[in-house]
């Protein structure tokens, strides 16, 4: 159907339908997995999977961001959001997540797939998603 160009989506409108089919798919996995009385960590995680495919998604219909630094930016997020709900001692995941996002970032960068604020934003709206929702908790 000639929705996507490449395999890559670089194109910030190329990214609009894979985004949408993750939101629905995770959503399903939350609603599902709520029913089982799976564990709470996990219906958590996958409501702010959820949140990020949606969020990702509002801004793409403006700006390009990076959805690997969302992700990850979502990864030390739930960290931080646990830390802080449940005074978990997360020295050693912090710091290792710490690392691996800047050298995805600096990957990023040097490949010259994103200008450094979209680097910069979808860090900050991965890492900001997951940790207010896992604050909740």
């Amino acid at each position: 159907r000639n929705l996507v160009r490449s395999f890559f989506l670089n194109q910030r409108e190329e990214r609009i339908y894979p985004l949408l089919t993750m939101a629905i798919l995770y959503y399903i996995t939350y609603y599902v997995m709520k029913g089982i009385t799976a564990s709470l960590f996990f219906n958590f995680y996958m409501l702010g999977a959820t949140l990020l495919s949606v969020v990702a998604l509002i801004i793409s219909f403006y700006y390009k961001i990076s959805l690997h630094m969302l992700g990850w930016g979502g990864c030390l997020g739930m960290l931080f959001g646990l830390v802080i709900s449940f005074g978990f001692d997360m020295f050693w995941p912090v710091s290792v997540t710490i690392a691996i996002v800047g050298i995805i970032g600096t990957a990023r960068l040097k490949l010259n797939s994103h200008k450094p604020s979209e680097i910069y934003s979808g860090f900050l709206a991965g890492a900001a998603v997951m940790f207010i929702i896992f604050c909740l908790i």
